[in-house]
Order: C-alpha cells, then structure tokens, then sequence
C-alpha cells in the first residue's frame, strides 16, 4: 500500500484494516488501479464539491470537502454521513483522504458508527439554535436535498461540546493523520490526476435521428420521470437517462394507459418503449395494435445524458412535480379500474418497499410497506399502538370526492418514498387490473 498512518490505538485486522476496541472505529486502507472516479480534478474545488455533493446525496450527505496537503501530496479530503446500514436508527460518518493519480489512486479512511443512544448531539443542539435555524441549504449545491439533510448540527464548532460523537472522533483522527502520515515517494512521484474523459455521447451530445434500416431496437422499461429526465431500464441493473426535449407531451401520454407495456409478475405491468441506444433513437408505442395488425409508434426527441446529468437534476421541486404526476396517473388508473404500484425499478417487480394506491367503491387506499416512518402525514395517522414491524404495512384511506381527493395519493406516494434507500430515478409506477 502506498500510505502509512500512524495506527496506536487500533488493532490490526488484516492488511488494510485496523479497528479501535472501545469504540468500533475502523480505519481502512484502499489502492485502485484504475482512473480516479472524481468529477472534477482537484484544481476546479467547487465543481468537485458540487458534483460530489450530488454523488453522497444519493445515500447519504456530503459535510465537508477539501484539498489538503497530504504528507506533501495534493489529495481531496471528504467528511460523510450517511445512514447506519443495518439498524433503524443512527449514522456513520466517514472520513475519507483521497490521492489521485492519473491511472490509480489511494484511500484512507476512518468509520466511526454511533453506539448506544443515537441522535443526543442533534437533540441537543436543535434546541440551542432553535428548529427554524436547523436545517440550512447545503453550501455546496444550494436547492439540492439529499438523502440525509445538511444541517447546522454538523459544523466543527460544536465538537468541543460532544468529545466523544463520532463525528467529533472522525475530524480528530482526520487532523492527526493530515499531521503523521506518510507516503511512497515511488507513488508521490506519479503523474497528477487530469480528469476522465467522457463518452463521445456525453462530449458531443447527438439528438436523434431517423429509424435506419440498421437500427438495433430493443424494450426498455420506464421509470418515473424526474426534472425532464427519463430513467429507461434495460435490465434489472442496466438503466439509461433520456433528457426529454418536450416534457409535457411525453408526460401526459406516459400513465395514460396507452403506452405499450411489459409483464411483471402477479398481472402488474411496467410501461416499456422501444430504444436504440447505438443510434440514439427511442421510440414511444401504443399498446394495442391497429385493426391491420401494426403498431402505432412515434419518436420521443430527448438525447441521452450521463447518471451525473441526470442526478443533478433531482432536487425537493422536481420530486414534488414527479409525484405530482404520479398522483395524475393514479386518478387516471382509478377512472381505468387500475391499481398503480409505486417501487424501484427494473424489468422484475419488487417485493418491498413498495406503495399500492387503490381506488374502489368511492375510497381512495394508500397502502405502504414498509410503514414510512418520519414521513409527513403517515406518522400524523399512527397510532401509539400500531405495530411497526418488518412485515407491517400502513394503511391510509379516505373517500373519494374529486380528483384532489385522489391526486394526493401522488404526494402520499412521494413521502414514503423519501424513506426508502433507493436512487429517486430508480423509481417506477406499475398497473394492475382490478377485479370488478
């Protein structure tokens, strides 16, 4: 490995990992062999920031980032927070150094889980600072809402407070290991990191153009719509962004049960289009055929764009309108004698988690499981005694007296969705005949 830190403390695992006895920590050593996966080179800071901000938000929250001298070096330094995988409550904070070359680079890194009693510094310093002053926009990426929020509570000046938060604990190891660490003068010595180079699609961006004779079409599943981006599923991990160059068209067809669409399991069905991604063309269809047997089908104008891209355009006002839209599909399957199903998405359907809006004999029925717990409305409709285990689900209900009574099974939708560990364009909506 080609970095050294200073382990008194830690106890060695094996030959990159050591961890603290007393309090779980775990400091990690990583060599990639390969191009950096940075979004910007250490020289352009504030892209790198903006960019990275995006990238943790997806799981967690980016609270600070840096170029650091590192024993001499030039290396980004990132403080993380993100969900404590595997309990119900808690978080990690990481911290990572990162040295990039321009064909590898090296981590080191430290993880520091909260243990026992979670949530005592928020608590504490929420009622210093007063809720109204708590929640600020991220520095870095002003309108953006991750995973986990930004929050006064993280700032370095509250650690003296609370010694012993892993938070505190990550940014005194950081600051000790910038001082003791040391590395190889072979590694050092390495050409710079100068930025990946970008697919020809993504430098020189193409619109469609017409369907050649030697076009290589193929079914893709769609997902939910999110700032005029189009998540397109060629497999259960495969998926592709299509930036729709006329939003409003394509999103009052999508939902409206004419599209063409693609069997689940269980009688749900996905909506699927046509897609050739060498010629860059996608293709809307309907899903019934003429009398003469042929398809109706019409080119949808967008290009395709990078999961950065995309990302950058997911934020709290483009997730409001997509489950706004969600709600219009849902009123639009209720007049259909539809369900609608709301999930992560992919060619295959998904047990949990998972959102069913229901409407039969006047009742609107919003069926969530997991029950979202912390989410606006659903928790307002708890009872004391409801169970919350992991097989439960949490019922809402209401009668159906117009279509707002019914749309706001979209807003529903979204706030059990925020709840979920899942990418929000890897969201789809599926359909179900009802009975009767």
């Amino acid at each position: 490995m080609p970095l050294f830190f200073d382990s008194t403390g830690f106890q060695q695992q094996d030959q990159q990992v050591w961890v603290h006895p007393s309090t779980g920590d775990i400091v990690g050593l990583q060599y990639f062999d390969l191009v950096p996966d940075l979004p910007a080179t250490l020289d352009d800071l504030p892209k790198l920031r903006h960019d990275l901000t995006i990238i943790h938000g997806q799981d967690g929250c980016l609270i600070e980032a840096y170029v650091v001298n590192f024993a001499g070096v030039p290396a980004l330094l990132r403080l993380i927070k993100n969900p404590l995988p595997g309990a119900p409550a808690g978080q990690l904070f990481s911290a990572v150094i990162t040295v990039p070359k321009a064909t590898c680079s090296a981590n080191l890194q430290i993880m520091c889980p909260e243990r026992g009693t979670t949530g005592i510094r928020e608590a504490m310093l929420m009622a210093q600072v007063g809720p109204q002053n708590w929640f600020v926009q991220h520095p870095y990426a002003p309108g953006f809402t991750g995973k986990l929020p930004y929050h006064v509570g993280d700032d370095a000046r509250w650690d003296p407070q609370f010694p012993e938060h892993p938070l505190t604990r990550a940014r005194a190891w950081l600051h000790h290991a910038l001082s003791t660490a040391r590395i190889d003068p072979g590694f050092a010595a390495l050409p710079p990191f100068q930025g990946t180079q970008p697919p020809p699609q993504q430098q020189q961006p193409q619109e469609q153009g017409p369907l050649g004779p030697g076009s290589n079409l193929r079914t893709v599943v769609t997902g939910i719509p999110v700032g005029g981006i189009l998540p397109l599923w060629l497999d259960q991990q495969t998926c592709a962004y299509w930036e729709l160059a006329e939003p409003q068209p394509v999103l009052g067809q999508l939902g409206s049960g004419k599209n063409g669409r693609s069997p689940l399991q269980d009688n749900w069905r996905r909506e699927c289009m046509l897609f050739d991604m060498e010629g860059k063309t996608l293709l809307a269809h309907e899903r019934f055929t003429k009398d003469d047997g042929g398809v109706v089908a019409a080119q949808v104008p967008g290009r395709l764009v990078s999961r950065e891209e995309a990302t950058a355009r997911v934020n709290e006002q483009t997730m409001a309108e997509a489950f706004a839209w969600v709600g219009r599909v849902y009123e639009q399957a209720v007049e259909r004698n539809e369900g609608v199903l709301v999930g992560p998405g992919g060619v295959e359907l998904y047990g949990r988690p998972r959102v069913v809006l229901l409407g039969m004999a006047g009742v609107s029925r919003i069926d969530a499981s997991p029950p979202p717990v912390g989410a606006p409305i659903w928790d307002d409709q708890r009872q004391p005694q409801d169970p919350v285990g992991p097989e439960d689900a949490q019922v809402l209900s209401s009668p159906i007296t117009n279509g707002e009574s019914v749309r706001a099974g979209g807003t529903l939708a979204g706030f059990a969705a925020r709840t979920w560990n899942v990418d929000p364009l890897h969201l789809a909506v599926s359909f179900k005949e009802l009975a009767g």
